[in-house]
């Protein structure tokens, strides 16, 4: 773990992201993608986050499971434009008044979170399940 650590102290743009496949349906197709989100990350960037995490979790349990990655970024883009009425852009960071609770980043999200960390590892886990259907 402390190898870990230090390669992602020293290689910011390569993290080693280690992540639980527990709570994916594996084997049969689920009736909604929002499985992917189950488990949530030990860290998060900013305080806005793990909010727009939980929030977008509950947006695609009305969704249908997409038939690629590519369809299912582009439905993750779309879900946190329609949750906070912002787009993800690299170097950006954006306010979000309800998810505000408390302390210095309160209700900031990251956009640069989401792009390299967020939606790849979501990413992942779809991959991972769809490789079992």
């Amino acid at each position: 773990m402390r190898l870990i650590r230090r390669f992602n102290d020293l290689e910011r743009g390569a993290l080693i992201e280690l992540d639980e496949l527990d709570g994916l349906q594996l084997g049969t197709k689920p009736g909604s993608i929002a499985c992917i989100f189950e488990n949530e990350l030990f860290q998060y960037d900013l305080r806005g986050d793990p909010l727009l995490w939980r929030e977008l979790k509950e947006y695609f349990r009305l969704r249908s499971v997409p038939g690629s990655e590519e369809e299912l970024q582009a439905q993750i883009h779309t879900g946190i434009y329609e949750l906070t009425s912002r787009q993800l852009s690299r170097g950006k960071n954006f306010y979000v008044e309800r998810y505000n609770e408390g302390g210095m980043s309160g209700g900031i999200v990251c956009s640069d979170f989401w792009l390299q960390r967020g939606i790849p590892l979501l990413t992942g886990r779809f991959r991972k399940m769809k490789e079992s259907w």
